[in-house]
């Protein structure tokens, strides 16, 4: 969960926690892997997201100019 996300459900009420796995690399090496590649559809909004902003910004800036 992002840190922005965790504030603000945080200021919103809510319990929050975050979990970080410790140990030897080549214990938890594994965990990380799983978890980068249940991440890769995520990455993949954000990218789209950021696609939108930028549309978004460019619609108002020409309004303003």
């Amino acid at each position: 969960m992002s840190d922005a996300l965790s504030f603000s459900l945080g200021n919103a009420g809510f319990q929050v926690s975050k979990y970080m796995p410790f140990g030897p690399v080549e214990m938890v090496m594994p965990y990380l892997l799983r978890r980068a590649e249940g991440n890769r559809g995520l990455l993949a909004a954000s990218g789209f997201d950021r696609q939108l902003i930028r549309k978004k910004l460019g619609r108002r800036l020409k309004a303003v100019f």
